[in-house]
């Protein structure tokens, strides 16, 4: 069975420095940030966002997730995403793929005092870091999941 557990959290609270570590246990780790880097590979190479390209790179992060599931069907296996996941709209389309391949989905927030996320942004290099103004607005939308969130639990077999 496939297990995929999407994780939550602002930029900076220390969700890939976790993802990181899954990755040394076979764990497959697929994140949207992935899709900014050129080139080299992913997470060494030049990072380069463009917010033009934003849904295009979470379609690109979401059909990785699906293939990874359709090559490992029928075995037991761990999928890690990697994304920011606040809203209910960012996360639908795993608890979907989650409902039609019969996977089970969790959610890990990281929940990591504001401060401390912007402490930690500021000694990123330039080129990876979020506006301030852009993580105080993620911040406070964390505690603001809307009843869709409900409902896609609903859906999927949340562990």
């Amino acid at each position: 069975m496939t297990h995929i557990t999407l994780m939550r959290g602002i930029p900076g609270s220390g969700k890939s420095t976790i993802a990181k570590l899954l990755c040394q246990l076979d764990i497959d780790v697929m994140s949207t940030d992935d899709y900014w880097y050129l080139p080299g590979p992913p997470g060494e190479g030049l990072y380069k966002f463009d917010i033009r390209e934003i849904t295009a790179a979470h379609i690109w992060n979401q059909k990785r997730v699906e293939d990874a599931i359709k090559r490992k069907a029928g075995n037991e296996f761990y999928i890690v995403v990697d994304n920011t996941n606040i809203s209910s709209h960012a996360v639908a389309p795993y608890f979907d793929m989650a409902v039609k391949y019969n996977c089970t989905i969790s959610i890990l927030t990281v929940d990591t005092p504001l401060e401390e996320c912007l402490r930690r942004n500021a000694l990123r290099p330039k080129d990876r870091q979020i506006p301030e103004s852009a993580i105080r607005k993620m911040h406070s939308q964390m505690g603001e999941m809307s009843a869709d969130w409900e409902l896609q639990k609903a859906k999927a077999r949340v562990k």
